[in-house]
């Protein structure tokens, strides 16, 4: 599929299916917490462009990963190197992985041992996942460092009710299966819920030309204890970790013996305490989450491990007509401990690295609305980090809702930051000259409209990105010398035709170019879009089936020397789901993945699924 097909496509389905997609047009009071840190705020007053993804969302369209649901929203792009459990990168407006902050509840979690300091997306399980925050924009004046391109914010699972209990299983290709158990509890002050889940497949090559299965082994688990101590002070604590173990190929050929493991583990506790008369809100939260990787191969063996752990406070004040003013300061410490060994017998090497740096933070956020239909934001922030010095970001947004035709306009402009990471600042290869923060700014415009008595909603985005003093690799060390921007448009819809039929659409254009180079920045497409559609107008019974279209990407080949540009084709993925509720306790699960077996590699010379199918059953208590 050409490049100008899939463009044509995408456009004419988003044309066909006029809705919105920001905020669902049959939940009118979506509320979103990323774009004022943790408070519930209207979607509407936002504006800053934000696409929220609820657990009944996730269920509805049968995904079953991270990947999965990202692939949906409008201004994201990703690839997954291999099989499920394999390193996955998302791209927000075009900004790199690591510029772009993937939060667990409010709080950061890249891996610090990485060399941009990125989060691998395919470690972690959906099983905890309670809604999904993808805010777009430059956002370090609210989160600081790496939220240059966006913001994902993953909220885990609150208890429910006084006592209920999940469990699911899933069989199919590949030898694969799934398990998941969840329960969740209250009595008198104290609430919990906890569960875990297990994943087992044989996979397929993660080499593209490969033979060899590289199978994939997880085990995960999670719990939260919230406790009211009072009517104006509770205790919330949580923990969740993530263990896999995969297999994988080398560049360009099978590699039967590799193997490695990637374990996640996130704990966190938020002390809230209420003051007068609830208009004062503070929130102090202790967190620490480690990230530890490992590589086996026949020659060579690496372990990574990054720790990150420290503290924040945040104040929320309400007055009344003056909005809300959202203020607070944080400490943390960074760490990595590295070893790589490399032996063939005839040549030998090892290197390591073993350091930490400090990194304090003060910010504020100004929130108020001049009138009923005009909502403002202001947020600056300061970020000071022991290695690389100081940074200063800001940001603006403006929403206004003209209620007689159901119209937001929205606009936001900010600057964004990236500071070192401590592998670029202590591994073999930093620069004895030091390095510089990479530095951002950029913005959007948009327009959301709802239609047809609310059943329908559109919503389209333009935005622009600079980015300056990127870090790359020249002369065997880190350097700031790049320069990129990212400029493009998104469109996104949803349309309820009837009470049992529902369409979603979304679009991007993404014009990512090194400026340096004149280039289309590697893997990311230039168009790309998803279709989705769900049907329930047969007694219980949900249908579904979802289309990814990506249009072509630049990739870079190193198997050859010099390293050449080559170019990935355009791909169409169509996945199909349903679910049946034999009762109110019991439920029968079907998907189909990759329906017309589309040959195509996200990241080249890496396999992805072909035809495959899966079926399971889900009991509740």
């Amino acid at each position: 599929m050409s490049l100008v097909r899939l463009a044509v496509l995408a456009t004419a389905v988003i044309a066909a299916a006029p809705a919105g997609a920001e905020e669902a047009a049959d939940t009118p009071t979506v509320t979103v917490t990323a774009p004022f840190r943790g408070v519930p705020t209207k979607i509407s007053k936002a504006g800053s462009a934000v696409t929220v993804v609820t657990a009944e969302e996730i269920r509805r369209t049968g995904a079953r990963t991270l990947a999965d649901v990202l692939a949906a929203v409008p201004g994201v792009a990703l690839n997954t190197a291999g099989g499920e459990g394999g390193n996955t990168s998302v791209y927000i407006r075009g900004a790199a992985n690591g510029q772009s902050l993937v939060l667990i509840d409010g709080v950061r979690v890249g891996d610090p041992s990485n060399t941009d300091a990125g989060f691998n997306f395919g470690a972690y399980p959906l099983d905890n996942v309670e809604r999904i925050e993808v805010l777009r924009g430059p956002q370090s004046a609210l989160y600081g460092s790496d939220a240059m391109g966006g913001v994902i914010n993953i909220v885990t699972k609150r208890p429910k009710g006084p006592m209920s209990a999940e469990a699911s299983t899933e069989f199919g290709s590949f030898r694969s299966h799934r398990e998941t158990v969840s329960v969740s509890a209250a009595a008198g002050d104290f609430s919990l819920v906890a569960g875990g889940s297990n994943l087992g497949t044989s996979g397929f090559s993660s080499y593209a030309g490969g033979s060899e299965d590289d199978g994939t082994r997880r085990l995960a688990g999670y719990g939260k204890l919230s406790w009211q101590v009072a009517e104006d002070l509770a205790i919330d604590i949580a923990v969740d970790g993530a263990r896999t173990r995969l297999q994988y190929d080398g560049f360009g050929y099978d590699t039967p013996e590799n193997h490695g493991t990637t374990d996640l583990l996130s704990a966190r506790g938020t002390v809230t305490k209420k003051a007068f008369d609830g208009r004062w809100t503070s929130a102090l939260t202790l967190f620490a989450n480690r990230n530890h990787r490992t590589y086996d191969e026949d020659t060579s063996t690496a372990r990574y491990d990054g720790v990150r752990a420290g503290l924040e406070y945040q104040g929320t004040v309400t007055a009344g007509n003056w909005g809300i003013a959202v203020f607070g300061a944080g400490y943390e410490h960074e760490s990595v401990d590295t070893l790589y060994d490399y032996d063939d017998g005839s040549f030998a090497y090892s290197s390591a690295v073993k350091d930490g740096l400090d990194h304090g933070w003060a910010f504020a956020l100004h929130q108020f609305s001049p009138t009923d239909a005009w909502h403002l934001s202001a947020a600056v922030r300061l970020d000071d980090y022991e290695q690389s010095g100081s940074f200063a970001t800001w940001r603006l947004t403006s929403a206004y809702e003209l209620f007689d035709t159901e119209t937001v306009l929205r606009a936001s402009v900010g600057t964004g930051a990236k500071a070192p990471t401590p592998y670029q600042l202590f591994s073999q290869y930093a620069n004895p000259a030091g390095l510089d923060p990479e530095r951002s700014i950029g913005g959007d415009v948009g327009i959301e409209q709802t239609l047809l008595d609310g059943r329908a909603k559109l919503s389209a985005s333009v935005f622009y990105n600079r980015f300056d003093d990127m870090i790359g690799f020249e002369n065997n060390h880190y350097v700031n010398i790049g320069n990129t921007s990212t400029a493009g448009v998104e469109l996104s819809g949803e349309w309820r035709l009837t009470d049992a039929l529902k369409l979603t659409a979304s679009y991007t254009f993404l014009e990512a170019r090194d400026l340096d180079a004149d280039v289309q920045l590697a893997r990311r497409p230039r168009n790309s879009g998803s279709v989705g559609v769900s049907y329930t107008g047969i007694d219980k019974l949900t249908l579904g089936a979802k289309v990814v279209l990506v249009g072509e990407r630049r990739d870079i080949d190193f198997n050859t020397w010099p390293a050449k540009d080559v170019t990935l084709p355009a791909y169409a993925r169509v996945d199909l789901d349903a679910d049946y509720a034999v009762n109110d306790k019991l439920s029968l699960t079907g998907r189909v993945v990759n329906l017309f077996d589309a040959d195509y590699e996200q990241v080249l010379d890496y396999g992805t699924s072909g035809f495959a199918v899966y079926g399971g059953l889900k009991v509740k208590y």
